[in-house]
């Protein structure tokens, strides 16, 4: 089971970063706190997810008709533009996913502050696969769902939204959000005991204004549950446009991309006689389709012409009915004669004929040998073929060749 180290950078504490361990499945380890190389050290060969303050990064949803990831991100900064304050030029935006409406998630950030935040990874060594607002760590819940974490709280409603309060305000903010006793609306609660107990009197006015709510008192920080919805759905992620990253897949192979190279060079090489042959195989058998779509067309002239071997079945079907022939003969024959124009190589098939059992075709063959081959083929699948001429033209053989059913 893969192994991540989610890491968050904290604004303005003694240590700069707090991370924790997790798998795939989001069980977590104990949070740990430090400097940037701690954590890099921590980290070892696991993909590193951080979180970054969620005031910083802004998270909205947009109406936007094109598709495509480049046209996207063209678009974007035009479509914000009415609803950014500062120069959109100065910003980072970065795509999220649509939802059930269509709706597009943006996040996006000031392009100086991002690129800060990695300088200072890159300059430890941190593998960084995925840099997300923390906002993205509150857990998925269909009512609303809270994260209070110290002086900070994270608020996210049913439709998606999300609110980075103080947690002294939370009160308000949730009723600015339309939750209140009449409303209804589920709530979920996550905090520390250390902030419970900080905050007790506001969890009480809380459990006043929205009855429905559950609270859930965790022994350490609120970290581990939030490096769980992290791992979940890390997104928007910010490592967009010239911000992406190469993976550690992509490091560890390049060593190894020169071998593989050559090695794929010789792959190729001892197919390619194999290679050559099916191409010659392909030409002939579109060849062969073409001229079988040609023998459909005159055999029935006017008719739009989509599947030439079905609708040849479909006339000598006809032709059972009205006692002139056997489709099964008939398409004994075609296939017959199909499989010796492939094996001779060269031919090609001018005006086809059947009546009451019996297939008159002409043909131009490169040379007698050809045009015996051709006859001897469609014998060895026990049908009769006799060459009833063979006259030069140019430097080719018209040929003519009565095939019947039976052989005597």
């Amino acid at each position: 089971m893969s192994e991540y180290l989610v890491l968050r950078l904290n604004d303005d504490q003694p240590n700069p970063a707090s991370w924790v361990v997790a798998d795939s499945s989001g069980r977590a380890s104990l949070s740990e706190s430090g400097s940037l190389a701690e954590a890099a050290q921590r980290a070892q060969q696991r993909p590193v997810i951080v979180l970054v303050p969620g005031h910083d990064v802004l998270l909205t949803k947009i109406n936007l008709p094109v598709r495509g990831t480049a046209r996207m991100q063209q678009a974007i900064p035009y479509a914000l533009e009415d609803e950014i304050a500062e120069n959109v030029n100065k910003m980072h935006f970065a795509l999220g996913k649509r939802d059930s409406s269509g709706q597009l998630t943006v996040a996006y950030v000031r392009d100086k502050l991002l690129q800060d935040w990695l300088d200072k990874l890159d300059s430890v060594g941190l593998a960084v696969s995925h840099v997300v607002p923390d906002t993205v760590g509150i857990p998925a819940f269909d009512g609303v769902a809270i994260i209070i974490d110290g002086a900070q709280s994270l608020i996210r409603n049913a439709a998606g939204d999300v609110v980075v309060s103080e947690t002294e305000s939370l009160v308000a903010y949730v009723a600015a959000m339309g939750i209140d006793q009449q409303s209804e609306v589920p709530a979920e609660l996550y905090v520390s005991e250390a902030d419970a107990s900080r905050y007790s009197q506001l969890l009480g006015e809380l459990r006043i204004g929205v009855p429905d709510i559950r609270v859930h008192e965790l022994r350490t920080d609120v970290l581990p549950v939030m490096a769980a919805a992290t791992i979940q759905e890390p997104q928007p992620n910010l490592l967009q446009g010239r911000y992406a990253r190469s993976s550690d897949r992509d490091k560890l192979w390049r060593p190894w991309r020169t071998a593989a190279i050559l090695a794929g060079i010789f792959i190729l090489t001892a197919l390619g006689a194999t290679s050559l042959e099916v191409m010659r195989l392909k030409n002939e058998m579109r060849t062969l389709n073409n001229e079988i779509g040609a023998i459909a067309s005159e055999a029935m002239p006017g008719s739009r012409i989509v599947d030439p071997l079905l609708q040849l079945e479909q006339l000598a079907a006809s032709l059972r009915g009205s006692g002139q022939g056997s489709d099964k003969d008939f398409l004994h024959m075609l296939d017959a004669l199909s499989q010796a124009l492939t094996v001779a190589g060269g031919s090609t098939l001018g005006r086809l004929d059947y009546r009451n059992g019996t297939m008159d075709l002409t043909l131009t063959a490169p040379d007698v040998d050809t045009l015996d081959k051709i006859s001897r083929e469609i014998e060895g699948k026990g049908l009769v073929a006799e060459i009833q001429s063979a006259n030069q033209r140019d430097n080719a053989i018209q040929g003519r060749i009565r095939i019947s059913g039976h052989q005597s």
